[in-house]
């Protein structure tokens, strides 16, 4: 097992290799969590029960260890990156041993074209000026996304009322008036409380503007102040759940039928196998889901194969423009083009690191640091 964090100019990701003794390799990915150190820790720990194990054995070892209540598994976030990244790379092997591609080893024979939407929020960190937004939607929608997603309200606290959402509602205003509000998702990084949400979606309605959907208004322990409020704004498509760790977090959300639609992140959510089995349940409980991927060409992949099991599908997320580069990472490059995901027939996920880019802006973690692949 390695452990890499990638640094290309614009982001960072930690990327999963597990090898076998034939020379295979799996990959998976649990970036963005502020603690690699700790998540490399906790990757290692957990390989001294897998190492020696065929990768489905491993797979059905993982989860004997989460049914019996292994103690870490209630260690959070950390843990549950590491979790889930080392169920990614295994599932990537058992498909590549089976020599099939890991959507059909999932069942999902009907399909290999997954929609994503651009998600223009990373690539705009160093200018969040209302023009900087609008041209980048602009741009992604010519480039054949289905549509966008803006997160506008940067000056916007739970503690603080309304008015700070001003600077936000101009920017989002500025995106509007070059891409259709119904082409727009407004993710609100839970900025708002139950009473400036209330406001918002007031300002919306009496402007007939309808976002494709708002999501994570509050902090999710503040949800169930919002149920008053589903019942005054019908017409309002509420997404969220990308903090969720487990099945219980998720479906506590999902009870309520305040949102529509469920965003879970395989990087932290246990990977292939809890997703696996839960997307058809939240279909047929009457929701849909879209997996939250504000992330790098691993995790993008993983979050394909599983999206292409859904037969309600809505777009999956993909962070645009934020790494110039991006295609070099993978061989072959990552497979999407006009606002598609193409899934090929290729084994596992499809894809694999390209050594070179791991060469210019790769580190290893090796002796409980990172060390630059270049010199390793």
């Amino acid at each position: 097992m390695k452990v890499f964090r990638v640094t290309p100019p614009g982001d960072e990701w930690l990327w999963l290799a597990v090898e076998t003794d034939q020379g295979v390799t799996g990959w998976g990915e649990c970036s963005h969590t502020g603690a690699d150190d700790l998540v490399a820790h906790a990757l290692y720990d957990l390989s001294d029960s897998l190492i020696g194990l065929e990768p489905e054995i491993a797979i059905s070892e993982m989860a004997r260890i989460r049914d019996g209540g292994y103690p870490k598994m209630h260690g959070g976030f950390v843990v549950s990156a590491a979790w889930s990244a080392m169920d990614q790379a295994l599932w990537d092997l058992v498909g590549q041993n089976l020599r099939i591609p890991l959507y059909r080893l999932l069942g999902a024979f009907g399909r290999n074209k997954v929609p994503v939407y651009a998600n223009l929020n990373r690539g705009l960190r160093g200018n969040r000026s209302s023009e900087a937004l609008a041209n980048a939607g602009l741009e992604a929608m010519r480039s054949g996304f289905s549509f966008v997603k803006c997160t506008p309200f940067d000056e916007v606290t739970e503690s603080a009322d309304f008015n700070t959402a001003k600077r936000g509602l101009e920017r989002f205003e500025a995106l509007a008036s070059v891409v259709l509000p119904s082409q727009i998702a407004v993710d609100c990084h839970q900025r708002f409380n139950r009473v400036s949400f209330s406001r918002l979606l007031t300002y919306l309605r009496s402007r007939s503007v309808y976002p494709y959907w708002l999501e994570d208004p509050v902090v999710s322990r503040d949800w169930g102040e919002l149920l008053e409020l589903r019942r005054f704004y019908p017409e309002f498509l509420l997404a969220g759940g990308e903090t969720c760790l487990n099945f219980h977090e998720l479906w506590q959300l999902g009870a309520t039928k305040l949102v529509q639609i469920l965003m879970p992140d395989v990087k932290y959510f246990g990977g292939i196998s809890l997703l696996k089995s839960l997307i058809p349940v939240i279909e047929e409980y009457g929701l849909k889901i879209s997996l939250h991927n504000p992330s790098g060409p691993i995790s993008t992949a993983v979050s394909a194969h599983l999206s292409a099991m859904s037969t309600k599908p809505v777009p999956l997320e993909f962070p645009y423009g934020v790494v110039a580069d991006r295609d070099q990472a993978t061989i072959p490059a990552e497979p999407i083009a006009d606002g598609v995901y193409h899934l090929s027939d290729r084994p596992g996920l499809g894809i694999t690191v390209n050594p070179e880019y791991l060469l210019q802006y790769g580190f290893e973690w090796k002796d409980g640091q990172w060390k630059s692949c270049r010199r390793s």
